[in-house]
């Protein structure tokens, strides 16, 4: 027998277990009832039924039956009908091959003989209606060892596994984006590995070569001859011209320059056909909006879409008990059930996802160094979520919110040279006395102003009255 341990990585991927063997398994419900089931570089059409003795498939046109463990000291019923009667008297024995009971089926008499020798014990009356697979008597085995051992299968399953190929960067970024998107909904996978996978593909060029280029082929012969090669030109001249670590720098020189290769196009195009290429063009400038203001906001943004992912299920189970937010979702959709199925099973790996998205606040922390760039003086509407999620009452939130509120107060703070620049402004305009008196003066600030030719003396005088007003 083979024994696998199934776990659920999406709505329609598996992971089996048999062993130290892992295959994940694709599978898709077709309209004729079927199954389409893809594993490694195979593809199957599969049909199954459970039957009474045993599950009977369709597999690729060819019908199988994987009968239930067979236990020769049950005799059961292989036909519908009914019990007329037993042929053997309870608890005498009965020989291998002979009859022990007969049965009516379609007007038909029909014999029942034991498989093998043993005292038989009636396991129902006569007159009784049966079904196949129904245990009609017990047997106690005159010969034991005659029971066949069924043992678990230990070897590695053989099948055509698939060609390993290198990711491009937007392959990985979409796979562990869809990854991540699936732990927020309940699915158990580790998470950080693809933390760590996505963030890398966000900070590269690449990503934003690939998801232009892959916007353009999609529009095949809709996408002019003259444009796509002025498109080519220019992904190849910034693809020779990469120099590691320079990824944001380069691609605020591309978006502008591919966005302007594109309205260039259109503009030099007769007027009656600029409002048709536009909307064709549509995808690729699609693309080019989402990375015109950088890579490191198109990464928050991203971080973003996960975080409202979780708030989207938390909202409704903060503050409450698991059974009043059910409830409460049963009467707002009494005929979506899935909505209702979707929010418990996902809450139910709660500590799980509430893991992701700490890890995923923290790394907002590192964001301008990640990708070489000044910290954000306003904060972008898409990190509101950062504040709902500092708001979540109860214990069980409490991590993700002193994590949320943390990451607002580390934006609230102003870069230290600011800092230094406006108490020079308010040394000038003030003088030391009003400004000695300041609750809002930071010490750091103001020994760094010590040498400054133009307040260094003020600086140093307020220092020496808030010494001694001390």
């Amino acid at each position: 027998k083979y024994a696998f341990k199934v776990t659920p990585k999406a709505p329609d991927v598996f992971l089996l277990q048999q062993g130290d063997q892992e295959i994940e398994v694709r599978l898709r419900e077709q309209a004729d009832g079927s199954l389409y089931v893809a594993y490694g570089s195979e593809t199957h059409q599969l049909y199954a039924k459970e039957e009474p003795l045993g599950l009977r498939m369709v597999l690729d046109g060819t019908t199988v039956l994987l009968p239930t463990i067979y236990d020769p000291s049950e005799l059961r019923s292989d036909i519908t009908g009914k019990l007329v009667r037993y042929l053997v008297e309870d608890g005498s024995d009965v020989q291998a091959g002979a009859p022990y009971a007969e049965a009516e089926a379609m007007k038909m008499l029909i014999t029942i003989k034991s498989d093998e020798a043993g005292k038989v014990k009636h396991e129902l009356q006569p007159g009784s209606i049966i079904n196949q697979g129904d245990l009609l008597a017990s047997l106690t085995l005159k010969d034991p060892s005659k029971v066949k051992k069924i043992d678990t299968f230990a070897g590695e399953l053989d099948y055509n596994k698939p060609a390993l190929s290198e990711e491009t960067k937007l392959q990985q970024f979409r796979s562990s984006q869809k990854c991540l998107e699936l732990v927020m909904d309940g699915y158990v996978m580790d998470a950080e590995p693809l933390i760590q996978k996505m963030l890398v593909s966000l900070g590269s060029v690449d990503l934003v070569l690939g998801e232009v280029q892959d916007a353009a082929s999609a529009l095949g012969n809709k996408l002019p001859a003259e444009l796509d090669a002025k498109l080519q030109a220019t992904y190849s001249k910034f693809e020779s011209s990469h120099v590691e670590g320079e990824d944001t720098k380069e691609v605020a020189q591309l978006v502008p320059s591919l966005k302007g290769i594109v309205d260039d196009f259109v503009s030099a195009q007769y007027e009656v056909k600029q409002a048709g290429l536009v909307a064709t063009l549509a995808p690729v400038n699609a693309v080019l909006d989402k990375y015109a203001a950088g890579l490191r906001e198109h990464a928050i943004s991203v971080v973003c879409d996960l975080l409202k992912r979780f708030m989207a299920v938390e909202t409704s189970f903060a503050g409450r008990s698991t059974d009043q937010t059910i409830s409460t979702l049963l009467k707002e959709s009494p005929a979506d059930l899935d909505v209702v199925f979707c929010a418990a099973f996902a809450h139910e790996q709660l500590q799980l996802r509430a893991g992701l998205c700490i890890s995923l606040l923290r790394q907002l922390f590192t964001f301008p160094e990640r990708f070489g760039v000044e910290a954000l003086r306003e904060l972008p509407p898409s990190l509101d979520v950062v504040v709902e999620m500092s708001q979540l009452p109860g214990s069980a939130y409490k991590e993700i919110a002193l994590t949320a509120a943390q990451f607002g107060l580390f934006k609230a703070e102003k870069p230290f040279d600011e800092v230094v620049a406006e108490l020079k402004v308010e040394l000038v305009e003030n003088g030391p006395d009003s400004t000695a008196v300041s609750r809002n003066l930071i010490i750091n600030a103001l020994l760094a102003l010590f040498q400054d030719a133009d307040v260094g003396q003020t600086a140093m005088q307020v220092a020496i009255k808030r010494m001694y007003r001390t």
